[in-house]
């Protein structure tokens, strides 16, 4: 079973979703030894991306 965006996000330090949002933000080439969580964590933010809701990544800013 995969775990949904939410499941994810709970699963990461605050500080790893802050990083991982930011390299979404920044659009930087994201590593290729992601872990299944924070993989479905961006490809998360990459759909706010895609649709146009930058605030719901802004949120995940500064969570370190």
């Amino acid at each position: 079973m995969t775990k949904t965006f939410e499941q994810a996000a709970a699963a990461l330090e605050p500080k790893r979703s802050a990083q991982l949002a930011q390299w979404i933000w920044d659009h930087v080439p994201l590593p290729q030894n992601l872990s299944e969580d924070e993989k479905i964590f961006c490809f998360g933010l990459s759909l706010f991306e895609e649709y146009g809701d930058r605030d719901a990544i802004r949120a995940w800013l500064g969570q370190e």
